[in-house]
């Protein structure tokens, strides 16, 4: 693909960042089309993000740079999303719900900072602390393998074989995170060893290619979602089936790259979906916050008083309301943004 930016990916990433949004509009009210909607989400959405991680990763350069690239993408947004989401939780229970159940022990503030449990109205962001901590143990497992992308990978594998074996025997809190972010060492490793190897360019050179691997991977999903009648757990805890979870998320990730050439190819002038891929980590942050807003509407609407209800990640997302948690929590978020990033380089122009 040489060194110019596959616009491609970046709709990839605007679609997987509008899926990550969908996968959490949830109770346990849901309607049940619903709720089979987002376990087949579930499949692949994180699994495309970390994949596209590994394969715009450039392990090559010296640590010291490296890792300060990882803080300044991935650490600081986590900790500051986690600060100011947890004054805005906070309030919201001391004046809104008026339970006072905010949670101030050192192991509470412990257990955000190592990324293991983040704030409720910053839940999401997990998947920041994790990629981070991928980030670098992927240099390092890199490095010892002297920079062979195939070793990498290999060990990058057994790796998540272990984790995933100790997880199934040893328990202790934080264990799903650390079990996680191992397995994803290998989704990670794949992602670089394709890009590497070029094996996305058939793909994006050849439409025909693109058809094809979006009606196979297609068909193997529904195969394992209607016959083999697995199901991701949300959390991927214990107990899940490493194999069936290597096989639907990789499949899933390859039919959104395979959909979104499709999509780059027939609508020349796509720039929501591009842009929703810029802007996913202020999505990722911020649709929670949207969650919340929205979550307010409708008990105030209801006239229940019933503000127990915001501590819901949704609270209704039955007849259509699914629609404006969707919207709302991908394009507010992007609005934001936007207006910003605009008075910023006003800003700037003027000094």
């Amino acid at each position: 693909m040489g060194n110019e930016r596959d616009i491609s990916l970046d709709v990839a990433k605007g679609i997987g960042i509008i899926l990550i949004v969908f996968g959490h509009i949830r109770n346990s009210n849901s309607n049940p089309i619903l709720l089979n909607a987002i376990s087949f989400v579930y499949y692949f959405h994180v699994t495309l993000f970390f994949f596209l991680s590994g394969y715009f990763t450039s392990p090559n350069r010296n640590f010291y740079e490296y890792a300060q690239k990882k803080v300044k993408q991935l650490l600081i947004p986590y900790l500051s999303a986690n600060i100011i989401l947890y004054i805005i939780e906070s309030l919201v229970h001391l004046f809104i719900i008026r339970d006072g159940s905010i949670n101030t022990t050192f192991d509470y503030f412990l257990r955000i900072l190592m990324g293991i449990e983040p704030v409720n109205l910053a839940g999401p962001t997990w998947f920041l602390m994790s990629l981070f901590w991928v980030s670098i143990v992927y240099w390092m497992i890199y490095h010892i393998c002297k920079k062979n992308e195939s070793i990498t990978l290999i060990c990058s594998v057994l790796i998540a074989i272990l984790a995933y074996a100790l997880q199934l025997k040893i328990y202790f809190y934080g264990v799903v995170f650390i079990a996680r972010t191992c397995i994803i060492i290998s989704i990670y490793a794949l992602g670089h060893y394709v890009r590497i190897k070029g094996y996305l360019d058939n793909i994006s050179k050849k439409p025909k290619g693109a058809v094809l691997t979006s009606i196979g991977t297609i068909a193997i999903l529904l195969f394992f979602f209607y016959i083999v009648n697995y199901r991701v757990d949300y959390f991927w805890q214990r107990g899940d089936n490493l194999l069936y979870f290597y096989i639907t998320g990789l499949a899933g990730s390859l039919l959104i790259i395979s959909l979104s050439r499709i999509l780059t190819i027939t609508i020349k002038k796509n720039v929501f979906l591009p842009y929703c891929g810029s802007c996913s980590l202020w999505i990722l942050i911020g649709h929670y916050l949207v969650f919340l807003l929205i979550n307010y509407y409708q008990i105030w609407l209801s006239r229940t008083s019933d503000y127990a209800g915001l501590r819901l990640i949704c609270y209704n997302s039955n007849n259509g309301w699914w629609v404006i948690y969707l919207l709302l929590g991908t394009l507010i978020p992007l609005a934001v943004k936007r207006v910003l990033s605009t008075n910023y380089n006003h800003l700037s122009r003027k000094q």
